[in-house]
């Protein structure tokens, strides 16, 4: 039961962050709010005309999701690492002294946890960063796909534009 609970929850989640994952490149690139944006991304997303699971949409947006969480854990933990480890050596130190429990003297100085902290922050987000510079790219290229503006740039560099209509009969 507790299984079947976290499926619900989970799996509606997912499908609902990925279908809405376009809303904030679509309100910054075509003026759209509220509801009109979340169309908008939704449409976007479920854009798949190859009807291939690899190169669906949402299977890249899940997979870019899921590479940058696991790069923000694995540098998070390498960069707050050598602060545990001498949080460690502390412990260590104290039980092997015998002298009684002082918390303060354990968990270490406040700017070690403060330092260790702060830098877990930074680098998880500027994971999170690059990776909405991931989704936005992965935004202009499913709208240059579904609406053919690559295509239509294309023709007009090569043609130099729509021609001109022609001249109406005199006479």
């Amino acid at each position: 039961v507790i299984l079947a609970g976290f499926i619900c929850l989970i799996i509606p989640g997912v499908y609902l962050m990925l279908g809405l994952s376009f809303v904030v490149p679509v309100m910054a690139a075509e003026r759209l709010f509220g509801s009109g944006a979340l169309g908008r991304s939704w449409k976007l997303v479920r854009y798949n005309p190859h009807k291939g699971f690899l190169k669906n949409t949402p299977t890249k947006i899940f997979l870019l999701y899921l590479v940058a969480g696991l790069i923000a854990y694995a540098v998070t933990f390498f960069i707050q690492l050598p602060f545990s480890a001498m949080q460690g050596v502390r412990v260590a130190r104290s039980v092997a002294s015998g002298a009684a429990a002082n918390p303060q003297a354990i968990y270490g100085p406040i700017w070690m946890r403060m330092a260790s902290a702060i830098l877990g922050s930074l680098t998880t987000t500027a994971v999170y960063i690059y990776s909405s510079f991931g989704i936005v790219l992965l935004y202009q290229d499913v709208v240059r796909r579904k609406e053919g503006s690559d295509l239509a740039a294309a023709i007009d560099a090569r043609f130099g534009g729509q021609p001109a209509p022609p001249a109406a009969p005199r006479g």
